[in-house]
């Protein structure tokens, strides 16, 4: 009955859910506008006419066809907003260097070898013309002078080789070919020194022309004021979104301590700023005229701040849900936050349907949705009476939460949970409050000399101490549970199982109270059965990194990953490409193995984890695999030619495939990424003459062998 009557006071709430089923429905299924638009249409007219039609004593025993057709008519038309996306396919463009003519649409982020930028291309010249092109490109500059003056809304003309942007397609890989194409960014190109030139400054949107400048101001004030480092890192990424200058250990310190959230900027962050808002236009509230004058003048401010920090997902609602809490106050209307939150959620979906996808839209909203329902129940468990225990309290429950909400989201994505996260937050989230706050005053305080050195002071020392207490507790024993997984049914089935946990206590139903063990039973059946799956199954590896050799075996929670010591020492390499495909065959502690160690591996050591090695020869099961790192390798071959399922070429192997044979009797050759392309088409040509079977991990991706 509660629950019923939330319902009825949040009708958006029962929009914004056939919202969501609709875009999800269109993304799986790719359904034709020759479907979608009639069959709206048809839905639409008759939920018009039974909403409207005088109701008989007949219509009106099933007046709730109209609200059926209501929501049918918003999962439809989530549907073709989706499809209205998918639309959006990349154009064809030349595999040579063409000239280009591009806006720049982004703030230019400073890279280790280069300076990279989104850009809107609008045409391609060539010898016939000039051809339309109104698609996104990631462009990576060559460091020098020019590009790093480079700035939002430059209009230039650049030559280059556009390459699509494509996958590695390893195992359990991150999809990064569609999570950029959901932003309708299909391509990606290099531009050398001297290869661009400025037509025009500062074409793009003025607002967001103006957002940018003031957050590289910000920026340098930043600098001015001491900050420098992860520090000025820390800073920029904390008040102006800006994270492109926090390196590894950063990230790492601050997803260990669970306090990650706090460098994206966040509802927050745009709580602290209408908190500042509220506060200078105080004094407008002695009239209706006054007070509405207020009002547009706190939006602008919460909208203003979201173009600094790049308009994410989290911020933008944010400021929608403020906007209409503030609106709500001003015409005297009765607000429901459920209703609000779903407000701010159909409007960006209808805006934008793919950031159902963003894995900050999805934290943003369950955060939000979580404190909502959860804090107000976690704070009459226990009232203290000290009025700083009162406080305490209520930050602890804040934080709990929070994170029932985000936790299973947090392991989907990232396959960890931070045990600290209580105690991190309660410092953590103050101070950052105050970072944020102090960031408003250290702008105003640049332009009066006498109270810059005190401000600047101050916000320094509150930096220094977040990024202290940050370590501290990422550096204290057992802070984090890494490599967890969770499939997709097994998210699902946490979220249902969240639900009806919650309506339990709310209801205290026997039959609710069966459903939810139900669904624990089925989430640890599915857990069984891939832990049986994975403890039966071997896995041998060939990855795709661009000019590395790397391959894995993989067994019954034991691994292997082999490579040189220069791509083993890569962390960032391998946490991309190989640290998912680890997670989710639940390799806890992987063995790394320099190809320097490779014949150091004694048989009797690779026994205990189900595979032989020896002399670059390995067997999985019934599976033979040869590893050929060089030509020397042959000498160590006893019985000629060796018969094998699989032989992995390496780019230190200038051998004929007719030379091999002589050596290796193979059934599939595998060529890894790091042979080069001249080398590789040889090997194909002479593999088709021979009828042997042949793979290329460059072209077609990993190869994956399951045993």
């Amino acid at each position: 009955m509660v629950l019923q009557i939330e319902l009825q006071r949040a009708p958006f709430v029962r929009l914004v859910l056939p919202l969501i089923a609709g875009i999800l429905l269109q993304d799986a299924l790719c359904l034709s506008a020759s479907l979608l638009i009639p069959f709206f249409s048809l839905v639409f007219a008759a939920a018009i006419f039974l909403l409207f039609a005088k109701f008989n004593t007949f219509l009106y025993a099933y007046r709730w066809i109209s609200g059926f057709l209501i929501m049918l008519s918003v999962l439809l038309f989530g549907a073709i907003l989706t499809f209205g996306k998918q639309r959006l396919q990349p154009v064809e463009l030349p595999d040579d260097e063409q000239t280009y003519i591009a806006r720049i649409d982004e703030f230019v982020k400073e890279k280790n070898k280069s300076y990279k930028t989104l850009a809107l291309v609008q045409v391609r010249s060539d010898s016939a013309g000039f051809h339309p092109v109104g698609r996104k490109m990631l462009l990576y500059f060559e460091k020098d002078d020019a590009a790093k003056k480079l700035m939002y809304g430059d209009r230039i003309l650049l030559h280059a080789r556009p390459q699509t942007v494509k996958n590695a397609n390893n195992p359990n890989e991150f999809d990064y070919k569609t999570y950029l194409s959901r932003q309708g960014i299909f391509y990606q190109a290099y531009v050398k020194s001297g290869n661009f030139s400025i037509l025009e400054r500062q074409q793009g949107f003025f607002i967001m022309q103006i957002a940018q400048n003031l957050r590289q101001k910000l920026m340098e004030i930043y600098k001015e004021c001491g900050l420098e480092g992860q520090e000025f890192a820390i800073a920029s990424a904390l008040t102006l979104g800006y994270k492109d200058d926090l390196d590894t250990d950063t990230r790492r310190a601050f997803s260990a301590a669970g306090a990650m959230h706090v460098l994206a900027v966040s509802g927050l962050h745009v709580g602290v700023i209408f908190m500042i808002l509220n506060f200078l236009f105080r004094f407008l509230q002695f009239s209706k005229i006054t007070k509405t004058i207020r009002f547009v003048l706190i939006v602008c401010g919460l909208f203003f701040f979201a173009f600094i920090t790049g308009l994410s997902p989290s911020v933008l609602r944010a400021s929608i849900m403020f906007s209409i809490v503030q609106l709500a106050i001003l015409i005297n209307r009765n607000k429901n936050i459920y209703n609000t939150i779903s407000i701010s959620a159909f409007f960006m979906l209808v805006c934008n349907p793919y950031l159902i996808f963003n894995v900050g839209f999805q934290l943003s909203y369950t955060a939000v949705l979580s404190i909502v329902f959860f804090q107000p129940k976690f704070v009459r468990l226990y009232v203290p009476k000290n009025k700083i225990l009162q406080h305490f309290w209520e930050l602890v429950s804040l934080t709990l939460a929070a994170q029932i909400g985000t936790a299973p989201i947090g392991i989907y994505y990232f396959n960890m949970f931070p045990i600290y996260f209580i105690i991190t937050n309660l410092f953590v989230v103050t101070l950052a409050t105050f970072i944020v706050a102090g960031s408003f005053f250290v702008f105003l305080g640049s332009y009066v000399s006498v109270l810059s050195n005190a401000i600047s002071f101050v916000f320094v020392y509150l930096i220094k101490t977040l990024n202290y207490i940050v370590t501290t507790i990422e550096s204290l024993p057992f802070s984090t549970l890494e490599r967890l997984h969770l499939n997709m049914s097994q998210l699902i089935l946490l979220y249902i199982f969240i639900f009806l946990a919650s309506l339990y206590f709310m209801r205290r139903s026997i039959k609710i109270l069966y459903s939810l063990l139900t669904t624990l039973i089925v989430f640890f059946a599915i857990n069984l059965a891939v832990n049986i799956r994975l403890k039966n199954n071997a896995q041998f590896v060939v990855y795709n990194i661009n000019k590395a050799s790397v391959f894995s075996i993989l067994n019954n929670g034991k691994g292997f990953v082999f490579g040189s010591e220069q791509t083993l020492e890569n962390e960032s390499l391998l946490n991309f490409y190989i640290s998912n495909n680890l997670t989710a065959n639940k390799i806890k502690n992987e063995n790394m193995v320099r190809f320097a160690d490779f014949n150091q591996l004694q048989w009797q050591e690779t026994q205990k984890y189900a595979f032989s090695c020896c002399n670059n020869f390995m067997k999985i099961k019934n599976k033979h695999f040869y590893i050929l790192l060089n030509e020397t390798l042959f000498h160590s071959i006893p019985n000629l030619p060796f018969e094998v399922n699989y032989l992995i070429l390496t780019n230190k192997v200038r051998i004929s495939i007719d030379e091999i044979l002589n050596f290796i009797s193979p059934e599939m050759i595998i060529i890894d990424s790091s042979v080069a392309n001249m080398q590789k088409n040889i090997w194909k040509r002479e593999c088709e003459t021979k009828n042997i079977g042949f793979y290329s991990v460059k072209d077609s991706g990993a190869y994956v062998v399951e045993i």
